[in-house]
């Protein structure tokens, strides 16, 4: 399970670099161990659903601020 840091790490690395994006929509669990991240099932799930849009990058901005943890179902 990915802790709240590495979200942050992840979270950020979605926001700026769109070569990424494109990398994490494909193969989430791949493009999460470039960064030395393990996504947990849940946090997966959601991953999936992200497919690059960028109203999901919005949410989960979004929810950075009320906490890590449950933007990305890992209360």
């Amino acid at each position: 399970m990915a802790s709240s840091d590495e979200l942050r790490k992840l979270t950020g690395k979605l926001m700026s670099d769109a070569a990424y994006r494109q990398r994490f929509s494909a193969n989430p669990e791949s493009a999460a161990r470039e960064l030395g991240i393990t996504l947990n099932e849940e946090q997966l799930r959601r991953a999936k659903e992200f497919k690059g849009s960028d109203t999901a990058l919005e949410h989960m901005a979004a929810q950075a601020n009320k906490g890590m943890n449950a933007a990305w179902g890992a209360e």
